[in-house]
């Protein structure tokens, strides 16, 4: 971010056109072999969570477990803002 010309507000900029990572090349083999582990996705996939179909979200959201049938149901709401 940097001011505006008339001193009003900010505007964003960016800051180079080339990732700092790529300006050594000893650091970019070492980030591009780390994402190699990610780049089919499905590394990705197990981070992301468990599928949940409404019902169970609707059990969880309402504290009772007995009402989904699914593995869902016998999750928790802890943080309600995420959702």
């Amino acid at each position: 971010m940097a001011y505006r010309e008339n001193g009003i507000g900010f505007k964003y900029v960016r800051v180079s056109n080339k990732a700092r990572f790529r300006a050594n090349p000893e650091l970019e083999k070492t980030v591009l072999e780390e994402a190699a582990k990610f780049a089919d996705g499905a590394e990705l996939k197990k981070k992301l969570g468990k599928v949940v179909t409404e019902l169970d979200l609707k059990a969880v959201l309402s504290g009772n477990s007995a009402a989904g049938s699914g593995s869902g149901a016998k999750l928790q709401a802890e943080n309600l803002d995420d959702l």
